[in-house]
């Protein structure tokens, strides 16, 4: 992928530039949704004042009538950017997701596509309650028909929002409220929906994590290296397709795996990940799969019950220890 490098050293205004460099040189990029004039969330922050109300534009409430209307002008050839603020609002416009803009470039073999980009935070960031800290990619993956990219870092927010916006297919981005102001450099080398990042690395134990779990891996794994656990961090920023390369190589050299995510355990990324790692590579695990994830309960929205639901860095490290010394 071709393009400079974004200017910017935090995860949201990494998004906010990776659009506006692709609106540069695309008039067919649009952006709309809610509040994105003013950029409440960050990733849409300053583009309204460059490009004006015909190529960015403020919605009414009503996520299923701008999806949907995002989802003609894919079709009609244009790249709409839509951001829904909080990705649990995905929910009212799931049919147009998941049965339009998932389903047509297969309904109409490869006659129509949906280059479609639909943005909104992932996860919780303090007390904004069950309706807005969600963490819903499962659903998009089981979908069927959409890309998924959960960046955790600048450099992961910058390339895969620039890919996304290329892709013939439609993606979901999302990114989590509580790194906006994460910071980090913005690299020269692209980063592709299908790759992974890794880092840092060890020989003792996988550490598979999604988000902010992989911001908090990294954390773990740099306590866990001053007792002398090598534990290698695979940042699994794509979620569809999903890195599946990386990630067995990483777990034939450790031969120990456990796996992060701040969605509930049920049916999670997470589950998804385990069983891929005990059907490819089951003969090369030392120790039974870890998975450490949210309880099957809403989020709360008193501070304490929540940090007490998502898992943090003691947590992390804690099952790494349990994992090694099985």
């Amino acid at each position: 992928m071709n393009g400079s490098p974004s200017g910017a050293n935090r995860l949201a205004p990494a998004i906010a530039d990776a659009i506006a460099q692709e609106m540069r040189s695309d008039p067919r990029v649009l952006v709309w949704g809610e509040d994105v004039t003013i950029g409440v969330m960050g990733p849409t922050r300053g583009l309204a004042a460059e490009f004006g109300e015909s190529r960015v534009r403020d919605c009414p409430i009503s996520e299923a009538g701008f999806v949907g209307a995002a989802v003609g002008a894919a079709i009609g050839g244009l790249r709409p950017v839509v951001d829904i603020m909080f990705s649990s609002f995905a929910y009212v416009a799931f049919d147009q997701l998941v049965n339009q803009a998932g389903r047509m470039r297969y309904m109409t073999g490869g006659q129509l596509s949906v280059p479609l980009v639909v943005i909104g935070s992932a996860g919780a960031a303090g007390a904004n309650a069950a309706q807005h800290s969600e963490v819903p990619p499962a659903l998009f993956l089981n979908g069927g028909g959409l890309r998924v990219a959960f960046p955790s870092t600048p450099h992961q927010a910058f390339w895969l929002t620039r890919a996304a916006i290329r892709s013939d297919d439609p993606v979901i981005v999302l990114h989590h409220p509580a790194l906006a102001a994460a910071r980090g450099p913005v690299g020269a080398e692209p980063l592709e929906l299908g790759q992974a990042e890794v880092g840092p690395e060890g020989d003792d134990v996988t550490i598979l994590a999604v988000g902010l779990m992989a911001h908090r891996a990294r954390s773990a794994a740099g306590k866990l290296a001053a007792e002398g656990i090598a534990a290698e961090v695979v940042d699994v920023c794509s979620l569809s397709p999903m890195p599946w390369e990386t990630i067995l190589a990483s777990v034939r050299k450790t031969g120990r795996v456990v796996v992060v995510d701040e969605a509930r355990l049920t049916c999670s990324v997470a589950s998804e990940l385990a069983a891929g790692v005990a059907e490819w590579a089951f003969g090369d695990l030392r120790a039974p799969v870890r998975r450490l994830a949210v309880p099957d309960v809403p989020i709360p929205f008193a501070p304490g019950l929540e940090a007490a639901v998502i898992p943090d860095e003691d947590a992390i490290a804690r099952v790494v220890r349990e994992t090694v010394g099985a």
